[in-house]
């Protein structure tokens, strides 16, 4: 049981708001929102497990294989090793919105400019027992209803419209 102090400063730390009562484990399929900026965590920053607290244990480790491929992006520089970062929004059991991802100078270990790589959203998915990243998934733009159609990705965060091939239109998923 989280004590009413603790949980205050808890939530002052990482806003979070999830289907299951506060207090109690979320169900695995209880989505995890993050409302405002959404929860950001560095590569190296010992953030992963205190940001992501309610999200399954995979999903936090696959963050962290994430993280460090996006550290390869800079070519390991180890200038660059805190500069990569994740900006989760939603986790759901078999889907993940993340609004941001990519390789940024400053963060907590401030890292130069050199380590500037650019960012993009992404979808993560679950399949087979393992979380992904896939190519297609990501990107700048709008997503097309095809995409979202193939990887089952449902109306959530980030997902709320898609192009169609000739407008951008409501995503009902």
């Amino acid at each position: 049981m989280i004590r009413p102090a603790a949980r205050a400063a808890l939530a002052l730390a990482v806003p979070v708001l999830t289907v299951a009562a506060l207090g109690a484990p979320a169900s695995a399929a209880a989505p995890v929102v993050y409302h405002g900026q959404g929860a950001t965590v560095h590569r190296a920053s010992g953030q992963v497990d205190h940001r992501l607290a309610e999200t399954p244990r995979a999903f936090r480790s696959f963050v962290r294989t994430r993280l460090d491929q996006i550290w390869g992006w800079t070519d390991n520089d180890p200038a660059c090793a805190q500069a990569p970062l994740v900006v989760v929004k939603e986790v759901r059991s078999k889907v993940a919105y993340i609004s941001d991802e990519g390789s940024f100078p400053g963060g907590p270990g401030g890292a130069p400019d050199s380590c500037a790589t650019g960012g993009n959203y992404h979808f993560f998915v679950k399949r087979d027992g393992a979380w992904k990243a896939p190519r297609a998934l990501g990107g700048q733009d709008v997503m097309s209803c095809r995409t979202f159609r193939r990887w089952d990705i449902p109306r959530m965060s980030g997902a709320h419209q898609c192009w169609d091939g000739e407008d951008v239109v409501r995503w009902d998923g």
